[in-house]
């Protein structure tokens, strides 16, 4: 297939080096006529209909007799943690009860897909492969095992915790099960929105705590403090790999969309898929990142620097301005906290244009939705694949998950007079600190990988509390903010950091961006994965648009600049993205009729 062969190049390549969001609506981007989306495939039958019950000789007591090592691959450039869980407090636990260590391989300086390409060329695969968006790269090589039988024989815990949901997981092609999932319903955190533009406290400050809405005020003040300031960086972002997209999300969210993926849907528009490169309000923003630039306001190293470089700025207070995602900068955010920079604190505001989309409620504020895809898989060379499945459903027991989410009782935790779990403020505290799961194995990247219940914010049927202590919304809200957010908050005079943003919206699809084409040796499913693939940053187009998108802001002329936007969309056109959008409206569409 042709993205495994861009795989494989990779790899050689790589070894040889407010309220609601609403005024006007937007018209969608033109798109050629074309019929509705084909109807979906005939439902297969359920799988679980035939499955024989399992050998009683396969049905493990724990702690097994005989010690047992499981090697796992951790891909996705968003797991912090690079300690070996099995060495952490809490994983020294897991293993005197199991007796199975964990031999954890991570990402490392590699991208997902260098990394995928690599490991699929050698031939040799871990036991257990969380591949993160390449989980279907490893499906596509025949690397990955149905293990739908071994669910059905072996999983009691998760079946209990996921009921039907676990459909939402299965393949599309023929409704079968090709790996577990870490997917629960997310309805959004307690303390901040999904997303923003930040300006620097010190700048909101030196304005008198503006409510800031509008770009002319947001730039203003970015201007006046770098003029005030010199040596500062007046606009950041996002820009390494495939987090550049998020570089792309600031005129959508300004526009009202939100991140779906690299298509937006509406209601209104019954749900039609429009890619989102193609909507003019790209175009405009990233002529506006060139302004910026010509103005000495953008940062020189926007599009070269590594994601750790950039958070390292931020972390430092030299930036001004940005936009991105909460959880990408979450880490320098802790930092300037244990270091009690108040000046360096990050306000948030929700940017607004005048003729932003309605009906979706706050672009910034998030999708409340369950993500969709069996991102835990075990490899075609596993010895014991039914070991491994009741692995993960030990784990998924109420007994584990309070260990790997709460701690030891009476030194991470404590319980109320009613047997509910909760944490001290001094225990959120230290959570905050980047280092935590590292070292206690708590809320470990292996350890919230296992599946849960579906919602991590609700208590258990017992009465003991939630799974994530950060969603307890009966304790967490006394300790929404460290003392120093605490300050900014009262002087900005807001009562928490939702204030400037308003409701998220409630998907009946899912997120979108966890929806896939399929890949397989039909032209026409090359040609729509193909396409995906470039969307999502990979083949020759590098981080999609990241060529384009560069170019258009290093453009010397405006003309210059105007014509690569006219070249990526003729290029779009050429390369499948009208036949990607029939194939995303019809899966979206599905999935509504399935799903409520």
């Amino acid at each position: 297939m042709k993205k495994l062969f861009t795989l494989l190049l990779a790899a050689i390549m790589l070894m040889s080096v407010l309220a609601a969001c609403g005024s006007n609506d937007p018209s969608p981007p033109p798109a050629a006529p074309a019929a509705d989306p084909a109807p979906a495939p005939a439902a297969t039958e359920d799988p679980a209909a035939n499955v024989p019950p399992p050998d009683p000789d396969t049905v493990i007591t724990w702690p097994l007799a005989e010690p047992v090592t499981l090697t796992v691959y951790m891909g996705g450039t968003l797991v912090t943690n690079d300690s070996q869980f099995s060495d952490t407090r809490i994983g020294q636990i897991v293993k005197e009860k199991t007796n199975v260590t964990l031999e954890i391989e991570y990402l490392g300086a590699a991208t997902d897909v260098e990394r995928a390409a690599i490991i699929i060329a050698g031939g040799q695969y871990h036991d257990i492969i969380i591949a993160h968006h390449e989980q279907d790269t490893f499906w596509s090589a025949g690397a990955l095992i149905d293990i739908t039988d071994y669910y059905y024989q072996y999983a009691n815990n998760i079946q209990a915790n996921w009921g039907d949901y676990i459909n939402r997981v299965k393949n599309v092609s023929d409704g079968r099960l090709y790996g577990l999932s870490s997917g629960h319903m997310n309805n959004g955190g307690l303390t901040n929105p999904d997303a923003a533009f930040f300006l620097k406290y010190s700048a909101v400050a030196a304005n008198g705590h503006p409510m800031v809405t509008t770009a002319d005020e947001y730039f203003d003040i970015i201007r006046r403090y770098v003029a005030d300031n010199p040596g500062m960086i007046g606009f950041s972002g996002p820009a390494e790999d495939w987090r550049f997209i998020f570089a792309t999300h600031g005129g959508r969210k300004m526009h009202g969309w939100h991140n779906t993926g690299r298509f937006l849907m509406h209601p209104r528009d019954d749900y039609r898929a429009h890619a989102a490169h193609m909507f003019e309000f790209n175009r405009d923003y990233f002529m506006f990142l060139r302004d910026l630039r010509l103005e000495g306001l953008l940062d020189p190293e926007f599009f070269s620097q590594s994601h750790d470089e950039y958070v390292a700025k931020v972390a430092s207070g030299r930036v001004v301005g940005f936009y991105d995602e909460w959880w990408q900068v979450g880490s320098a955010f802790s930092i300037i906290r244990q270091e009690e920079r108040l000046e360096d604190l990050m306000v948030p505001y929700a940017i607004y244009h005048p003729d932003r989309v309605t009906g979706l409620n706050c672009s910034f504020s998030g999708v409340s939705a369950m993500t969709a895809w069996a991102d835990i898989g075990i490899s075609i060379h596993a010895d014991d694949p039914a070991l491994i499945i009741q692995f993960y459903d030990f784990l998924a027991s109420d007994e584990m998950q309070e260990l790997l989410w709460w701690g030891e009782e009476g030194v991470d935790f404590q319980r109320d007079a009613n047997g509910r779990r909760y944490l001290t403020e001094a225990q959120y505290i230290e959570r905050d600190d980047p280092s935590f799961s590292n070292t206690t194995g708590i809320t470990h990247a292996f350890a919230t990988g296992v599946p849960t219940r579906i919602n991590r914010d609700q208590d258990w049927p017992d009465g003991s509390g939630v799974t994530d202590p950060a969603l307890d919304r009966v304790v967490r809200p006394q300790y929404l903010y460290d003392p120093l957010d605490a300050q900014m908050l009262r002087n900005l005079g807001w009562a928490s950091m939702w204030e400037p943003f308003g409701d998220r919206y409630v998907s009946p699809y899912g997120f979108g961006w966890d929806i896939r084409p399929p890949d397989g040796e039909d032209p026409e499913e090359e040609k729509l994965h193909d396409m995906f693939h470039y969307l999502n940053g990979g083949g020759g187009m590098g981080e999609f648009g990241m060529l384009f998108w560069q170019h258009m802001v290093m453009a010397a002329t405006e003309a210059e600049a105007l014509a690569i936007w006219d070249d990526m969309q003729q290029w779009l056109l050429d390369n499948g993205v009208r036949e990607l959008e029939e194939y995303f409206t019809m899966r979206v569409r599905e999935r509504i009729e399935e799903w409520n």
